[in-house]
């Protein structure tokens, strides 16, 4: 009933709205966890100590969830590290080693994941933390290190064991109760250290260090018989959901501390919601308005913008096998590659080079004719001078030159080291993309430091870096390091550039340059170009109406006209790939036919049509038709003629390679012609032509019909058949389908096979009919194996199999 002032009310309201702003905020953060990358260091010093603790500081303050390793190494006594407080769950393993600080308060960290394991063992391992001055006093001697570790709130590692050992002055570990924590499935806890009483109100009597606050939390061993994985107490009502790692606060999958799998909107589940669904009405997948991407343990409605995206609704660093990276309306996707995919190679941290810190002489050559690198490149001091400790020799210098095909990597490129007769870093040259996926203490996607010779950096095709920040200190003959361009290159406000302690010095660019800047001395190097380039190099006009060759311009470069194009004096040669004038170069055939009547020619219009719809390098195209007083069909000219004439006159210089070869590309071929839906149904050695002696095509589509979407066989009038080379089904119905033509396909096989015989010579084309009724085939050629014979056999079954013979056909013919 009080009534407030102005200024009162108004500064209640602001209360209000603050308290309600943090109610918020604290779950948005339950929901949606900051998310930072992690290490995989060990135990590598890779810089100083005053940048290597600013970099632990940047890449985990405000940090919820540590996606990989949580490193925690070489920080000295007076650090603060504070800022370790907001992290509860780490993805891989957890490292604290070499440290001299006395508290590591990882006090709200929960649940250790164990993805990966330090030395393939450990989910926590925590060594040799301790300091001892070198004094002769005996006060000195004593160290300094760790003295608390109070992981209080640890509750679970869901694989890998424990090593905590070279401690001195660790206490109160020893009373750990590790088997209400670790799995059972994993490797025992080994504990080294001193162990101190625990307060007195920790009941089971372990603890993290002193104070009540630091007693342990069993969430497993008291739980009743009934509970399933873990429990907040001994009751059968205190068990968690199947879903929680952890423990949790009642028996819900929305009540969990840490999910076992994955967390959608604040509940546990065993896999996030699919991006498509089956619709019963509609018989088939739709989109699932619901769906969401798995990234690390939890359910996204959008992958984060530097990772791939799959069709399985996975957020990835990397596609797998056969498939490739496309960017399909501003997002990275992973699809089936269409024909041989590019090379990708495994960077350092992938695969083979999982644990590898740096290029060497001994995995160098993984990396030739790579378009992209799935990881990370670096390259230390020891890839050049070699490693004594691994006995890996020095490396080549000329060895570099592998990584010019490189176009993309997915990690960083950490450079700390370069050979003297190389004064940029022109291996580089046609790096487009730094994805940044993987960064250097978490927050560096490219670096150049330490070199003392390089002049400039040559990174004259670099393009996009994605995420992380670039670092370029300490190269004193460095020169060229605008930093505004950097931030062109740069997709996220929160990437930096630091340039520092390099060369600083006027030196111009290219005339031909804009006032952007460049990557070094010359042309070659602008960033932009002030008129147009050429390959590359910046140039001051394209050769459009003279100069060779003959040129025009699309999007401010300089692109050659086709060859097929005529060099025009005055006007362009070309617009575009569009030539003025063509030159025609390709050698031809012309059929002339002579009057014929019209329903003859309407069907030769017909099969010309067909002709010319069909490109594949097995099939013979139809370049073109002439009406004039004679109809002219234009070919491809096969200079060999057929391939049965030719493999009767050749008959003694032909082998096994060159008949199977030939099976192949003819299988090729009709493939495709089914997959156009068409059917041949004139397949035989004569309608085979020979462009040259390792290159055949299908040709004579006098027969052939195109059949509708909706149809499956053609039925003939009749007319001229070839009955010999027919299926059986064709010979009594008239049906012509896919499957009448792999029939046809095993004759012309065992026709190749014999050199040309006559296949069923001697019986009445009357006769072939009743033979095949009674399941008579064609012999087994003298030359061929069972293998192959077995080919034509498949083929000459009834037409109620499926297709999958032909189709399998040039597999089968390749393995053979």
């Amino acid at each position: 009933g009080t009534i407030l002032s102005g200024t009162t009310y108004r500064s209640q309201i602001k209360s209000i709205l603050s308290i309600y702003q943090c109610i918020v905020t604290n779950k948005l953060l339950k929901f949606f966890p900051t998310v930072c990358q992690g290490t995989s260091n060990k135990l590598n010093l890779l810089s100083q100590a005053d940048d290597h603790y600013r970099a632990l500081m940047k890449m985990y303050s405000n940090c919820t969830v540590v996606l990989e390793n949580l490193e925690i190494t070489h920080v000295g006594e007076n650090y603060d590290l504070s800022f370790l407080r907001s992290i509860e769950e780490v993805g891989g393993y957890v490292l604290i080693v070499i440290n001299d600080v006395n508290v590591i308060p990882l006090e709200n960290l929960r649940l250790i994941r164990g993805h990966s394991l330090y030395e393939g063992k450990f989910a926590l391992a925590v060594m040799a933390n301790y300091h001892t001055a070198n004094s002769s006093s005996a006060e000195s001697s004593i160290p300094t290190g760790l003295r608390e570790l109070p992981l209080r709130n640890l509750r679970e590692i869901l694989r890998g064991g424990v090593r905590i050992a070279r401690n001195p002055r660790l206490c109160n570990i020893e009373t750990i109760k590790w088997h209400d924590i670790v799995s059972k499935e994993s490797t025992n806890a080994v504990i080294t250290s001193e162990s101190k009483p625990c307060d007195k109100s920790c009941y089971n009597g372990s603890c993290w260090a002193p104070g009540p606050e630091n007693c342990q939390k069993l969430t497993r061993l008291i739980c009743a018989e009934q509970c399933s994985h873990r429990c907040k107490g001994p009751a059968i009502a205190d068990c968690c959901n199947e879903h929680c790692a952890a423990g949790c606060t009642g028996p819900l999958a929305t009540d969990c501390l840490a999910c076992r799998e994955f967390k959608d909107d604040g509940m546990c589940k065993d896999a996030c919601p699919r991006l498509m669904l089956y619709d019963p009405n509609l018989h088939q997948l739709v989109v699932n308005p619901n769906g969401k991407f798995s990234f690390g343990a939890t359910c996204v409605k959008n992958c984060p913008h530097n990772y791939v995206v799959t069709d399985h609704g996975a957020c990835v660093r990397t596609c797998g096998d056969k498939t490739h990276e496309v960017e399909e309306n501003g997002i990275r996707k992973c699809k089936n590659c269409n024909g041989p995919c590019p090379k990708v190679c495994n960077g350092l941290g992938i695969g083979e080079l999982a644990g590898i810190m740096t290029v060497n002489a001994s995995n160098i050559d993984t990396f030739q004719n790579c378009t992209k690198i799935n990881g990370d490149i670096s390259i230390f001091a020891t890839t050049l001078r070699g490693d004594p400790y691994t006995k890996t020799p020095k490396l080549d210098p000329a060895k570099l030159d592998y990584f010019k095909t490189v176009k993309e990597i997915t990690g960083f490129l950490l450079i700390q080291a370069w050979p003297e007769n190389l004064t940029s870093l022109s291996p580089f040259e046609n790096l487009e993309v730094i994805r940044g996926r993987t960064q250097q203490h978490g927050r560096v996607s490219f670096a150049a430091l330490n070199i003392a010779h390089i002049e400039y950096l040559g990174l004259r095709s670099l393009k996009e870096i994605s995420d992380g920040d670039v670092v370029i200190k300490n190269n004193p003959r460095l020169c060229y390091t605008n930093g505004n361009y950097w931030r062109k290159l740069f997709r996220s406000d929160t990437q930096t550039i630091k340039t520092r302690d390099n060369l600083v010095q006027n030196r111009m660019c290219d005339g031909m340059c804009t006032e952007e800047g460049c990557w070094g001395p010359g042309p070659s190097m602008c960033f932009s170009c002030r008129h147009v380039s050429r390959q590359g190099q910046c140039v001051d006009s394209c050769n459009i109406l003279e100069g060779m060759p003959r040129e025009y311009i699309s999007n401010n470069m300089c692109l050659e006209c086709d060859q097929e194009c005529r060099t025009l004096n005055g006007t362009p040669s070309c617009h575009g790939p569009v030539c003025h004038i063509y030159i025609l170069v390709e050698l031809i055939t012309i059929n002339i036919l002579y009057s014929l009547p019209n329903l003859i020619l309407y069907i030769i219009f017909q099969e010309a049509y067909v002709m010319a719809s069909v490109d594949h390098p097995h099939i013979c195209r139809l370049l073109g038709i002439c009406l004039t007083s004679t109809v002219q069909l234009i070919t491809q000219l096969m200079p060999f003629g057929c391939l049965l004439d030719y493999i009767r006159e050749n008959q003694d210089n032909i082998g096994s390679q060159n008949l199977l070869n030939w099976c192949v590309q003819i299988a090729k071929g009709m493939n495709y012609l089914e997959e156009h839906r068409l059917v041949h149904r004139d397949l035989a050695a004569r309608n085979v032509l020979v462009k040259t002696p390792n290159h055949v095509k299908i040709t004579d589509f006098g027969l052939a019909k195109l059949l509708n979407a909706n149809e499956k066989e053609y039925h003939s009038d009749g007319g001229k058949v070839p009955i010999k080379w027919m299926a059986l089904e064709s010979i009594l119905h008239w049906t012509y389908t896919h499957q009448s033509d792999v029939w046809s396909y095993g004759v012309t096989v065992w026709e190749l096979m014999t050199f040309g015989a006559k296949p069923y010579d001697g019986i009445p084309a009357q006769e072939i009919s009743c033979l095949l009724e009674k399941g008579e085939r064609l012999p087994q050629p003298s030359i061929c194996t069972i293998d192959v014979y077995m080919i034509m056999v498949k083929c000459a079954s009834c037409l109620v199999c499926n297709t999958k013979t032909k189709r399998n056909s040039p597999d089968s013919s390749e393995r053979l």
